[in-house]
């Protein structure tokens, strides 16, 4: 799916390399998981293939969404996960960014809230110059909720994991286990679940997973 972000936010470019990165560990308490995508092979929650604007295939245990739109913002979302779980739940993702171009930064990470027919979601994601977002997107109209200066938090050039609870109405947000961010839930929901890049970028997404808390 394409979407179309103002040229005003940030114009960074910042290439990074491929380097291997040994998966993280899943929680034991498998029980308590509603997506567990390792990516060991194709994955049903998401799809796959190729067209003028994206390619999405599974590869060497990875999921690789790449943005071939120079213009416009892609992502990549599942079906409804959570059903009638509304609290004490999350989602967490490790990747990594890749490419970008002259007009526009190396920007990914986790979608959620995403609304089909209004056209809505939310966006926690990091930058390569060290540095994270969290934003609503409503029908081409980018709403900044917090931007970050560089963050400790961040690896740049390398591999993010990615983290979203929602615990008694709130928002907590980290990277790499840091928790860098927090915010009243409001009438921001989870489902339903993506992956969302910038515009010439690709991302390298070790692991997604859902879960109770």
């Amino acid at each position: 799916m394409k979407l179309f972000r103002p040229l005003t936010l940030l114009a960074l470019v910042i290439a990074c390399a491929f380097t291997s990165c040994k998966k993280d560990k899943i929680d034991p308490e498998s029980a308590k998981l509603l997506l567990n995508s390792q990516f060991d092979k194709v994955d049903p929650a998401w799809g796959t293939g190729e067209n003028d604007y994206s390619k999405r295939t599974v590869a060497n245990g990875y999921y690789i969404v790449q943005n071939k739109d120079q213009d416009s913002y892609y992502f990549s979302y599942t079906d409804p996960i959570f059903g009638s779980n509304t609290d004490n739940i999350g989602v967490e993702a490790k990747l990594k960014l890749t490419g970008g171009n002259a007009d526009y930064s190396t920007f990914g990470g986790i979608s959620h809230n995403y609304l089909p027919g209004n056209n809505t979601m939310d966006v926690f994601g990091f930058y390569n110059n060290g540095t994270f977002e969290i934003f609503h997107y409503d029908e081409n109209n980018f709403g900044t909720v917090y931007h970050s200066d560089n963050s400790p938090a961040v690896k740049i050039n390398d591999f993010n994991t990615l983290r979203i609870e929602l615990r008694g109405g709130t928002y907590h947000y980290y990277i790499n286990g840091t928790e860098v961010f927090s915010r009243k839930a409001g009438n921001v929901k989870f489902d339903q679940l993506g992956i969302y890049i910038d515009p010439a970028t690709t991302a390298t997404v070790d692991y997604y997973k859902a879960f109770k808390l």
